[in-house]
């Protein structure tokens, strides 16, 4: 199928050389004409970082000599961005922030600080836009005749539970994919927002492997009424949480409330036959367990054709985009450039923009895990002479 050979190069070999430039194929159409080397603003974020290499707040100091500081590199990011070809003109001028001498505007403000190489990236993508195209054709034009894994995990206990979860994880996978195009084609580079889209994308591409990787019909099933497990407790979880509105309740309202949460106990019974009952039927232990390992999981999937250590490469990318996500100091510093500093008390005052490579490299691991995660629901949902 179109893309698969593509594909399968593995994840590793993106990272191994995440700025080599190959032409799109002939009469490919780029995404969100992203092609190749992408002109593309890098907009840094004003930081203050201490020796340690995390962030600490900005001192609440109006000093002139510090407010100067902040102008000077927010000028000399500027005159950087005026000697280039391709300075963006969308952000307006770059706002003068060390004038409003105003600490919370230095940190959130945005200066553009140049373009952001993103390698093989667009052809990458490309090859993720076929793969869904192609499994979507695919799947119409399958024979209903052929037996294929699908078929015989959706007649048998748990099964449809299975497909049903893989096909929302591709979904939440595809549409922050398609943000992230979209985020960077019109917004620009920023220090957090892309890495913020790069997660969820990882996460929900893992999921969507996990639910098929096991080669056992059994094993799959088992996975699926899981996942639907932990989904049903975080709903009760939810709800659970909400038990403390009595108080703002009117008394007049207090027997509707409790009717209410009669219905609930009783959808949670019925709830927990079934489970419990498909669980027995499965082989599982009750209660199911509270939640899956993603770290540990990583390491053991089966279809993603990677090299001997591969795995590490996925640990470590999901602790990447995990801190980046949760807003670690230490992460940032990692996937950051410094393009300029002036040391303050107790640590540096310094400029950051969102390093291309390490950025590359996460998009790029993901970008497989992804490629990955429709290859195997295709492979699983499509007899072998359908496949094309």
């Amino acid at each position: 199928m179109e893309g698969d050979d593509a594909a399968r190069q593995g994840i590793v070999d993106g990272v191994q050389s995440t700025h080599r430039v190959d032409p799109l194929p002939a009469g490919a159409r780029p995404v969100v004409d992203l092609v190749n080397h992408v002109h593309m603003e890098t907009l840094t974020c004003l930081f203050v970082i201490d020796v340690l290499g995390h962030l600490r707040t900005l001192a609440q100091d109006d000093s002139s000599a510090q407010t100067d500081r902040q102008q000077q590199l927010l000028g000399e990011a500027s005159r950087r961005m005026d000697a280039g070809p391709h300075r963006s003109s969308c952000l307006g001028r770059t706002r003068d922030v060390g004038a409003e001498r105003d600490h919370v505007c230095v940190l959130t403000d945005r200066v553009p600080a140049g373009e952001m190489d993103l390698g093989e990236l667009p052809r990458r993508w490309k090859v993720l836009e076929d793969l869904y195209r192609g499994t979507r054709q695919a799947l119409q034009d399958r024979d209903a005749r052929i037996l294929h894994d699908r078929m015989i995990d959706e007649a048998q206990t748990s099964g449809r539970r299975t497909y049903f979860g893989a096909q929302r994880c591709l979904d939440i996978a595809w549409d922050n994919h398609d943000a992230l195009r979209s985020l960077l084609h019109h917004h620009g580079a920023t220090q957090f927002a892309p890495w913020n889209l790069l997660r969820p994308t990882f996460e929900a591409a893992f999921y969507a492997i996990w639910l098929l990787d096991p080669d056992e019909s059994l094993e799959r099933r088992r996975r699926g009424l899981l996942l639907e497990w932990l989904d049903e407790l975080e709903h009760r979880t939810y709800y659970a949480d909400l038990k403390s509105i009595e108080r703002f309740v009117d008394p007049e309202d207090h027997a509707r409330l409790e009717a209410d949460r009669a219905q609930h106990r009783a959808v949670i019974e019925d709830h927990d036959r079934t489970y419990s009952r498909e669980a027995e039927e499965l082989g599982m232990n009750w209660p199911l367990p509270r939640k899956v390992n993603v770290l540990d999981e990583l390491g053991k999937l089966r279809h993603c054709d990677l090299r001997d250590g591969s795995d590490l490469i996925l640990r470590s990318t999901w602790r990447t985009l995990s801190g980046m996500q949760h807003g670690r100091g230490s992460t940032m510093l990692r996937g950051s450039d410094r393009l300029d500093e002036s040391p303050i008390e107790g640590g540096v005052h310094a400029l950051l923009a969102v390093n291309d490579e390490a950025f590359v490299g996460a998009a790029t691991i993901t970008n497989g895990l992804h490629q990955q995660a429709v290859m195997l629901f295709r492979d699983r949902s499509v007899p072998n002479r359908s496949r094309g």
